[in-house]
């Protein structure tokens, strides 16, 4: 545990503190979620429980009368970007999932 050691030392070189409690090594060899993105052999993804989340809610905006429907694709615009920044390839799967139920163009 070398390595957290210097990360300890770093951090409180900025008059900073890490509780030992809440320090985690996580084997590169298995998927780490960091801030609710997955990250595995060094690319990044949004993890599959947030990505079925999603496709829910375009499953129930699909079926909404809801006059806040504008709203909820607001919503799901910013959604769309998000997962995009994460990973392109997830993101323009996920939006085009969303174009064909919704049959609208995001």
């Amino acid at each position: 545990l070398a390595s957290i050691q210097v990360i300890k030392r770093i951090v409180a070189r900025y008059g900073y503190k890490i509780k030992y409690q809440k320090i985690k090594k996580m084997p590169s060899r298995t998927t780490q979620n960091v801030t609710g993105i997955a990250v595995h052999n060094k690319r990044f993804r949004v993890p599959t429980s947030k990505i079925e989340q999603y496709r829910k809610e375009v499953l129930e905006l699909a079926q909404s009368q809801s006059l806040s429907k504008e709203l909820h694709l607001d919503s799901l615009k910013g959604k769309l970007a998000f997962i995009k920044n994460i990973s392109r390839a997830q993101g323009l799967k996920m939006q085009r999932f969303a174009e064909r139920i919704l049959n609208i163009e995001l």
